[in-house]
């Protein structure tokens, strides 16, 4: 369940910067999941989860960089996750919580691309092709999630060949880390 949930949430990134990732780079950003993901359970344990909540979720008036946002509500709502997580990423070789994120996005994004690869052609079409009147017609939460899910899958294609070719080979390393 938390390996669909963050590929739910975390398909739709930002637009790969024009260097391609290191293998290096994406494989500490991988190695640093497990205690990532231990930190963020923390943070949706506490009371600020509802605005966390709200601050990772896609939408299309804003670009989706999960832990760029991520770090950022840290940074701003909870100092003392965000210095943990400084240690986190220092750890594992990157200079701050902010260079952790922009990998993390770059190599999920990367990895979503992948993973929406497998999805057959019609889901994919039936969600490229939903119009704003289909949308209108929705229950505002079926909207949103419906919404959010384009913004994700517009994101995926946005990633560069060369970030979907290192991803390609550490894919199953990302899919253990997520436990799935």
């Amino acid at each position: 369940m938390r390996y669909l949930m963050l590929c739910c949430l975390l398909v739709w990134g930002t637009a790969a910067m024009a260097q391609g990732l290191t293998q290096d780079e994406a494989e500490r950003f991988i190695d640093s999941l497990p205690e990532a993901t231990t930190l963020g359970q923390q943070l949706q344990e506490s009371d600020k989860a509802e605005q966390f909540s709200q601050v990772m979720s896609p939408s299309k008036d804003k670009p989706y960089a999960p832990y760029t946002r991520g770090a950022a509500f840290m940074k701003m709502e909870t100092p003392e996750l965000y210095r943990t997580m400084g240690k986190i990423a220092e750890k594992h070789g990157f200079d701050s919580v902010e260079s952790w994120a922009r990998i993390g996005d770059r190599v999920m994004a990367a990895f979503m691309a992948i993973e929406v690869e497998k999805m057959p052609e019609a889901s994919r079409k039936t969600a490229e092709n939903m119009t704003p009147e289909m949308l209108d017609s929705m229950p505002a939460n079926v909207r949103a999630r419906i919404e959010g899910a384009m913004v994700m899958l517009a994101m995926t294609k946005t990633v560069s060949g060369a970030d979907l070719t290192l991803m390609r080979k550490l894919a199953p390393r990302m899919r253990q880390q997520l436990g799935g």
